[in-house]
């Protein structure tokens, strides 16, 4: 019993302490209810502000956003087309290379870089980082040649671009004047530097390997397409042979010269015109690549009616040393053209572009048959039309450019501005060597396709 007594005199005492502190503890709960609106203004407000503070820096990263988003593809990187998996870097600079050695079948052993680093510098006459360095240097690696492809794919039909003619442009229908005028002005209007010099992947010179001469009203798709195949053509570059000296071992970091590319759009006197345009920075280019020229032909041969592209073969064919395969470089003309090419009889390759290369592609490993077998599919009727080229016909998106090269041809280099005679022996000269030199090309396909066609054909 007193047991019992005791424990409920502690639950007891229990009670009353809970109480004591229930009534205790009443007057801060009420104080704690008074100051609580203001405690939740005082939290409302900060969010409110922290909110505000987001939506703008969320406003300035969405117009950031616009911003690099349209060139996106030039400063940041892209997916290649390929292998759409593989995301290509582009915010970095990148060393030019080459594969000094590679197996026959274009693997590469040994690696070699291409031209010096140049930290980047303010531009003299912009406002942001540029690479500065001669014309002639300014080569463009197809790696940086595929960040516009993929850039006019994404752009073009999103932001209704007009070509020339004034009708709406599709990827497939953009040509070097269109991207002149979307991309390369544009993107160089703060640098006032060429694009190349502009880009942050270059990394310092790129000394081209390969000069390519080409028509500005070529499909830019068809001008990457002949570059893809010639990439394929001489990614060989064997130890035993000649082939470095004819520009084997070509990757998608090699340089290769292209006059929208490496001139500056916002200051062309000073890389194309000057004084003599056989001394111009296109011509200082070819000398750097030891005359290697891809020639990128037109369907409709076009290119032969232009007077620059003319030009460019008339320093091809100043000496025929250049010309002969055994002793200097390549001169290769590329087209483009869908066929589908065969390496045995179960498998089929389909391919954009053909080239013909007197001597045969480093990737032909030397074989005739090879070769032969690779240029078959080109058009001849694309050849066909350098017979008829005339120089003095020729137009060009400039007079006073036309004037100047006929003056050149004419040798009238003391005064290049006057008007050049209408009729010189030197233009029959240029015409005779263009019209020999492709006429060797047109007679050493018509030999191989009729090779290639069946007995009963032949006879």
């Amino acid at each position: 019993m007193l047991n019992k007594m005791r424990k409920n005199r502690h639950r007891h005492l229990k009670y009353l302490q809970r109480r004591q502190c229930k009534i205790c503890s009443r007057p801060n709960q009420d104080n704690f209810k008074d100051e609580s609106a203001l405690i939740l203004l005082i939290f409302a407000i900060i969010g409110a502000l922290l909110l505000l503070r987001k939506r703008k820096h969320s406003l300035v990263a969405a117009l950031v956003a616009k911003e690099i988003n349209q060139f996106g593809e030039l400063d940041l990187g892209y997916y290649n087309r390929k292998e759409e998996s593989y995301y290509v870097e582009m915010d970095k600079p990148r060393r030019c290379s080459y594969n000094k050695v590679t197996n026959s079948f274009g693997v590469g052993k040994t690696s070699l870089s291409i031209g010096y680093v140049i930290p980047p510098q303010m531009s003299p006459h912009g406002s942001v980082p540029i690479t500065p360095m001669p014309a002639e240097l300014r080569g463009i690696t197809y790696r940086q040649l595929s960040a516009i492809l993929v850039n006019i794919q994404r752009r073009c039909v999103q932001e209704k671009w007009i070509g020339r003619d004034g009708n709406l442009l599709t990827p497939d229908k953009v040509t070097l004047y269109d991207v002149s005028k979307y991309i390369i002005i544009p993107y160089t209007e703060t640098s006032k530097a060429s694009f190349v010099e502009t880009l942050p992947s270059t990394a310092g010179t790129q000394r081209p390997q390969l000069y390519v001469s080409h028509m500005s009203g070529e499909p830019f798709c068809h001008i990457i397409s002949c570059i893809e195949q010639m990439i394929e053509d001489f990614k060989v570059n064997r130890t035993d042979t000649d082939d470095d000296r004819r520009g084997g071992g070509m990757t998608e970091d090699t340089p290769m010269w292209i006059c929208a590319f490496a001139n500056n759009p916002h200051n062309l006197e000073e890389d194309i015109i000057k004084d003599d345009p056989s001394t111009s920075g296109f011509a200082k280019a070819m000398e750097v690549t030891e005359f290697r020229t891809l020639f990128i032909l037109d369907k409709d041969g076009i290119v032969f009616s232009r007077i620059w592209c003319i030009l460019e073969l008339g320093l091809l064919t100043k000496d025929e040393d250049r010309m002969h395969p055994n002793l200097t470089g390549i001169w290769a003309v590329y087209t483009a053209h869908e066929h589908i090419w065969y390496t045995n009889t179960e498998y089929a390759e389909k391919r954009r572009a053909v080239g013909i290369v007197p001597g045969g592609a480093t990737s032909d490993n030397g074989y005739a048959k090879i070769t032969a077998f690779r240029e078959q599919h080109f058009p001849m009727e694309r050849l066909l039309k350098a017979l008829d080229v005339q120089i003095e016909d020729t137009t060009a998106s400039n007079d006073v450019d036309k004037n100047r090269i006929l003056n050149v041809i004419a040798d009238n280099i003391g005064d290049l501005d006057t008007e050049p005679p209408k009729q010189h022996p030197n233009y029959g000269t240029l015409n005779n060597a263009i019209q020999d030199e492709f006429g060797c090309f047109i007679s050493e396909l018509r030999a191989i396709q009729v090779d290639a066609q069946p007995d009963k054909v032949k006879s």
